[in-house]
């Protein structure tokens, strides 16, 4: 009977430290293993600019879901510019197309949009989930 309880005080300590290793031990080695191996440009820092003038070239002036805006490019395809959703007369995003090849996207909602989309509409998540996931400021908007 000695025996027997010996060995299951082995084989139940033997889990534990296992268990501990896993549970405690694996992350912290599992990250620093993962933070050597990053790709280099992870590790690049925010830096002070080294030009603060303004650009003086040509550009256009925007004006579009109610704000104005200065654009680097003057060659705005009006043509292909979009506004959405389409099928609402409330426009909330519109994307611009340059002839350059370049788009801008512009969106503009109310400072609880996202808030009431993310507890209110198709994901549903509760307010303390969103607070959880996002923080207490950005849930102090609709809380």
């Amino acid at each position: 009977m000695k025996i027997a309880r010996r060995i299951l005080a082995t084989v139940a300590l033997t889990l534990a430290v296992i268990f501990i290793g896993i549970y405690w031990i694996a992350p912290v080695a599992l990250s620093l293993y993962s933070s050597r191996k990053a790709l280099a440009i992870t590790r690049v820092v925010p830096t002070d600019l080294k030009d603060r003038s303004v650009s003086q070239a040509v550009g256009a002036k925007l004006s579009c879901l109610g704000y104005e805006f200065d654009v680097p490019w003057s060659d705005l395809d009006e043509s292909k510019t979009e506004l959405y959703p389409k099928n609402k007369p409330d426009k909330s995003m519109a994307r611009l197309y340059f002839r350059s090849g370049l788009q801008l996207v512009v969106m503009v909602g109310s400072p609880h949009s996202i808030v009431d989309q993310m507890t209110k509409t198709d994901i549903k998540m509760s307010p303390q989930a969103f607070a959880a996931v996002f923080g207490q400021q950005a849930a102090k908007l609709r809380l």
